[in-house]
């Protein structure tokens, strides 16, 4: 006997789900999934979003997204998914989600969505987590028992106002809040003499972490972590396995989530948790996790670690790295490397660069550097460069992408080399228009003081970061 045929799903218009589970009952056509049909259940994993059965505007793991953050889901199916209450999205509990009606909450339930309409939904931080924030979110839809449709991605969504800058003064951390427009001080009883780019939830707390480094006689002792609010820092590692130190001098790492790490080595470090990523003294690069776990995840060639973001717009995110020339190169997910042309750092007091950012006038990411000549500069993975101030303003020290001035832009900050600076905390403000150099001056000062500017420590080099909540 034939069996009755649910709504009908073609082979074409299935696989252009990024990342989709579609979850019917019955398959026809063996191995190639011409359609779906009822009443047996199987599951077909598909690629693409352009035209998919369900489609998503706002939903990809290779974006950083800001808190609040608006996703779109269009109904393509041909029929109503009505779900009984089965219509959610829900994540672990790092992230929640709300509506005009409903939310915020860990698992929302999701209206009736008719063939070719549309809802929104926002994904928020979920309280006492702050900075970059990545957590497994499923969306689930159904139709009378028949039809199920799941996908599951790892969502990254940054609190908002994104973050502080980060530096350390005779290896005290500060962090400056923008909004505030005040400098606070984390604990850490010892010396930051190497900060990591960019803060996230990587050990316990409520704020994010910001990882340091200590460098002692000429070698990294031990790799830490502090917070806004703390009342310790908190040790990772008491200095490091033999052939996985972090190199020492001028050194430069990074607090990112990695999808190229292999889970099947069964080291505990895992692609959905942010690491460490630093290079080692063998100029191989590693990854750290909050429990001093660690995995190679290349081999030779690397002196630091940027960041990580999708730089080549592929939907896949690369990891930024200086190799053995202070050239700047990225790793792609494959294991394969390529080199960013006109992409030289200087390196005189600590390596000259920062994460990966996209910066207002731009419409691809950028890596932020110090060129050669003490140049504050951007390029992009295919080589493009901008020089944004055409004199030797800049130490050859770690720089950052950061919203120092509260505009909701992105500046470039950096430590300033002779006049007009000395040495002092300064920023490109409208980068890749008027590209205005400034100093940074502080309204309230750590220890009192008021419009107060700061001469931080250069091997250390300044980092974005984040604020208290």
């Amino acid at each position: 006997m034939t069996p009755r045929r649910s709504p009908l799903f073609t082979r074409r218009r299935v696989l252009a789900g990024l990342g989709v589970g579609f979850v019917a009952a019955g398959v026809s056509g063996t191995g190639a999934f011409e359609s779906a049909e009822a009443p047996r259940t199987s599951t077909i994993q598909v690629v693409g979003d352009s035209d998919a059965i369900l489609a998503l505007q706002g939903f990809k793991e290779s974006e950083t997204y800001d808190s609040p953050h608006e996703v779109t889901v269009t109904n393509d199916t041909g029929t109503t998914l009505s779900g009984d209450s089965d219509n959610t999205v829900s994540s672990t509990g790092k992230l929640e989600f709300q509506t005009d009606s409903a939310g915020p909450a860990s698992t929302l339930t999701l209206d009736e969505l008719p063939n070719e309409g549309s809802q929104t939904f926002e994904i928020v931080t979920a309280s006492g987590y702050s900075g970059d924030v990545s957590d497994d979110v499923t969306l689930s839809y159904a139709e009378s028992g028949e039809i199920s449709i799941e996908v599951t991605r790892n969502i990254t969504v940054s609190s908002d106002p994104p973050g502080g800058l980060v530096y350390a003064i005779g290896g005290d951390v500060r962090v400056y809040d923008a909004v505030e427009d005040e400098e606070l001080d984390p604990p850490n009883s010892t010396d930051a003499d190497i900060i990591g780019a960019s803060a996230a939830h990587f050990a316990a707390g409520d704020n994010a972490d910001i990882a340091f480094a200590s460098n002692e006689d000429g070698s990294v002792n031990g790799i830490y972590s502090t917070e806004i609010n703390a009342t310790s820092e908190n040790e990772i590692k008491s200095g490091s396995p033999s052939g996985t130190n972090i190199r020492s001098g001028n050194a430069r790492f990074a607090l990112a989530m990695w999808p190229g790490i292999d889970s099947t080595n069964d080291t505990g470090v895992n692609s959905n948790e942010h690491v460490i990523l630093y290079a080692s003294e063998g100029k191989d690069v590693f990854a750290m996790d909050a429990d001093g776990n660690t995995e190679k995840i290349m081999s030779n060639g690397a002196t630091g670690v940027a960041g990580v973001a999708d730089i080549d717009d592929d939907n896949k995110k690369e990891m930024v790295f200086l190799d053995g020339s202070q050239q700047l190169r990225y790793l792609n997910q494959d294991g394969s490397t390529s080199k960013i042309a006109n992409g030289g750092v200087g390196s005189n007091n600590s390596t000259g660069f920062g994460p990966p950012a996209s910066f207002e006038n731009f419409s691809n990411v950028q890596v932020p550097f110090i060129d050669g000549s003490n140049q504050p500069s951007l390029v992009d993975y295919d080589g493009t460069k901008t020089t944004l101030i055409n004199s030797d303003v800049a130490k050859k020290a770690a720089c950052a992408p950061f919203d120092v001035d509260d505009d909701g832009k992105l500046e470039f900050v950096f430590i300033g080399s002779g006049d007009p600076y000395n040495g002092s905390i300064a920023y490109v403000d409208d980068v890749g228009g008027s590209n205005d150099d400034k100093e940074l001056v502080i309204g309230d000062g750590v220890n009192g003081g008021t419009n107060v500017t700061r001469t931080p420590d250069e091997p250390a080099g300044l980092n974005s970061g984040t604020r208290t909540n």
